[in-house]
């Protein structure tokens, strides 16, 4: 059985905390491209010590996006070891393949639209880290600072390109309004020197 529900960062920050209090620790370097997730499962028993969990994105993966995790300690990237991993898949008509389907392939491939994230009972990514049958995850997708300088750089070129064609458009039209008055000036002066 899984319950969950989507968040946002300061849900996590009020309430993130143990037995529901504020958390101190939820400072983070990274930027978060959407709602967090944060769910339980329950129902797991000896046999079954990880658990797929399939989440649906409303827009495509970006390039440069990393699954963060939440816990008592702070954020951290998605550990990926041989019981805990994350894969995507294209999706499709709005569907994402079922937990655990071949269509999915490992890591985060840009473009797609489904997530899935296998979680060890009591491992790394498991919030309480207990085997204790039940597995909770607060986390999200995000950018790493890296890749949000790339994607401000790339954006600073083109307004800075804006910006320079724009400062272009000014000198030439202040060009054409210095020649006008100039024009001008020159007509006034030619006309004075016949009236004397």
């Amino acid at each position: 059985q899984v319950d969950g529900i989507v968040i946002g960062m300061q849900d996590l920050i009020a309430h993130g905390g143990p037995s529901g209090t504020a958390v101190i620790n939820a400072a983070t370097d990274h930027t978060f491209l959407s709602s967090l997730i944060n769910f339980e499962v329950h129902g797991l028993t000896d046999a079954i010590e990880s658990v797929n969990i399939v989440v649906p994105l409303s827009s495509s993966l970006q390039e440069g996006v990393v699954f963060r995790k939440y816990n008592s300690s702070g954020w951290f990237d998605f550990v990926v070891d041989d019981k805990n991993e994350i894969a995507s898949a294209a999706g499709e008509d709005g569907a994402c393949p079922q937990p655990g389907s071949s269509s999915y392939s490992t890591g985060l491939t840009t473009g797609h639209l489904c997530v899935q994230i296998t979680i060890q009972d009591g491992g790394a990514n498991d919030a309480d880290g207990v085997r204790n049958f039940i597995v909770k995850d607060p986390g999200g997708l995000a950018l790493a600072p890296e890749a949000e300088e790339e994607v401000s750089s790339n954006a600073s070129g083109r307004v800075g390109s804006v910006s320079l064609w724009f400062m272009l458009l000014l000198v030439i039209a202040g060009m054409a309004v210095w020649h006008l008055r100039m024009r001008k000036l020159v007509r006034i002066k030619n006309r004075d020197d016949l009236n004397r």
